[in-house]
């Protein structure tokens, strides 16, 4: 029998579970022993370093090895596509670990060349262990080998069946979300969202064009997708942040170019919230969307025109997808008036919507959108798709004011007590403290008072003070201090 020996391959053994060493043919046809989620030496002082998995959450690995196939989407339960992976190549998803009672705890998982048809594996995510690695490898060859059928084996890093405890969904900070359909179509849409990407598990009612959803959830990272009412996926997860601040709001809208060939309705997700810096407590952030839907032409020619009156007067001119945003102190109403302009045709105005700034959160996010139907015979002014101006508060189920974490206290330091000291007494009359003393203290503290000489006679005691200082070099008497009496 013919031995065939494959080229040593040193590794540094992790103490995550996520030690994994195999042995496949490269693109060159020659076997090779590869550590998947372990550091290798690869030559001399080159070294492949991998992440360690973070605290509290598994890592799953997509290993492409069946060469001569084209590159392999991996999708989630059949709808979301989680990576491309290329023949010979490997792709790697960090994921928080899943408690038994969440739902969702089934994931399968499927590799598709486009080719034939898809393989799939499904694993139970509630029983994965913290740090520990799980290898999704697709193998087999090609059907024009007609040697093996492809197929998908698991091989985790670990044996270990691993259960977090149930325990109860605690949610420190959440705030409000605002989900809306703008895209003007007879189907209704359902937003689905969720933590990561496989645990979008909350659901929208089926929403028709111009309603929408107002609901809380937790802040931070939020993934979410978008179905048609039949459940039909129609566009892929949007990974978004959600802030303290009610300053959130998601639309489902048209494309960006619509696609005449596709006859299925076009959707995409657009965030219509506030961007990365906090609305300042006292102002009210108006945000003025076109989102006018064209059907057939170009969209350079579609401009909205918006007029602001009563607290400001300003105008802002708006092509389609376009924001313009105007943080404002809420001390009048504010109103405001769409004029739509399409392609050269005359203009087409709105029924202004006013907004009752005093009356508003502090510190929200108030969407005025533009929405409707454009095709060649115009905008629609009539009927379901007609054109329209909603007003969306974000704050619609209560106010969240955002107080700015304040700096640190500083300490300040105590005050000391001097040590006691002894003072200098020049009484010489023996009648206890006086002007004599005082004298005496301005004397100690000249650096000019250099010497003194004192005489008494019977019936009278004067006292002569030398000043030797280079200033004057003239004698000073007790009456320069006392008076000549």
């Amino acid at each position: 029998a013919q031995t065939t020996y494959v080229q040593a391959l040193r590794v540094s053994v992790h103490d995550q579970a996520r030690n994994i060493i195999g042995v496949r043919r490269d693109l060159s046809g020659q076997l090779r022993l590869e550590a998947l989620q372990s550091t290798t030496a690869v030559e001399g002082d080159s070294v492949a370093i991998t992440p360690r998995v973070a605290q509290g959450n598994f890592r799953l690995l997509f290993v492409h090895s069946v060469l001569g196939l084209p590159e392999a989407d991996v999708m989630a339960n059949d709808d979301i596509t989680l990576q491309s992976v290329f023949p010979g190549g490997s792709r790697s998803l960090d994921h928080p670990l899943i408690r038994p009672h969440e739902a969702n705890n089934l994931l399968k998982v499927s590799f598709s060349t486009g080719t034939q048809s898809s393989v799939s594996l499904s694993i139970d995510l509630a029983f994965l262990c913290d740090g520990a690695a799980y290898a999704f490898i697709f193998v087999g060859t090609p059907p024009s080998d007609d040697l093996f059928d492809t197929s998908l084996m698991l091989v985790p890093g670990t044996d270990a069946e691993c259960t977090m405890p149930p325990a109860p969904d605690v949610v420190e900070n959440s705030s409000p979300l605002i989900l809306v359909n703008l895209r003007p179509f007879t189907g209704r849409v359902v937003f689905s969202w969720g933590p990561t990407l496989l645990t979008m598990s909350k659901q929208s009612n089926a929403l028709p064009f111009g309603a929408h959803l107002a609901t809380h959830v937790e802040t931070g990272r939020l993934w979410v997708r978008l179905y048609t009412e039949r459940l039909t996926q129609v566009v892929q997860p949007m990974e978004v942040t959600v802030g303290l601040q009610a300053s959130s709001i998601l639309g489902a809208t048209g494309p960006e170019a619509t696609n005449t060939n596709d006859a299925r309705p076009q959707y995409r997700l657009l965030w219509l919230g506030a961007g990365d810096e906090p609305i300042q407590l006292g102002l009210v952030q108006v945000k003025l969307v076109n989102a006018v839907h064209v059907a057939d032409g170009p969209l350079e020619g579609t401009v909205a025109t918006a007029e602001l009156s009563g607290l400001i007067s300003d105008q802002a001119t708006l092509a389609v997808s376009a924001m313009e945003t105007f943080d404002l102190e809420p001390l009048r109403p504010l109103q405001v008036h769409f004029t739509l302009t399409s392609h050269g045709k005359s203009d087409t105005p709105l029924d202004p919507v006013e907004l009752p700034m005093p009356d508003l959160c502090s510190q929200s996010l108030q969407l005025v959108v533009l929405a409707g139907a454009l095709d060649e015979g115009g905008p629609e002014l009539f009927g379901p798709f007609r054109l329209r101006t909603l007003h969306l508060d974000a704050a619609e189920n209560g106010c969240v004011i955002h107080v700015p974490d304040l700096p640190p206290a500083t300490t300040v330091p105590g005050t000391t007590t001097p040590a006691p000291t002894t003072e200098q007494s020049y009484d010489i009359t023996g009648l206890g403290a006086g002007p004599l003393d005082n004298a005496g203290n301005r004397l100690h503290g000249s650096t000019q008072w250099t010497t003194a000489a004192i005489s008494c006679g019977v019936a009278l005691c004067s006292i002569v003070l030398l000043n030797l200082g280079p200033a004057t070099g003239r004698r000073t008497y007790l009456s320069d201090w006392f008076g000549a009496g």
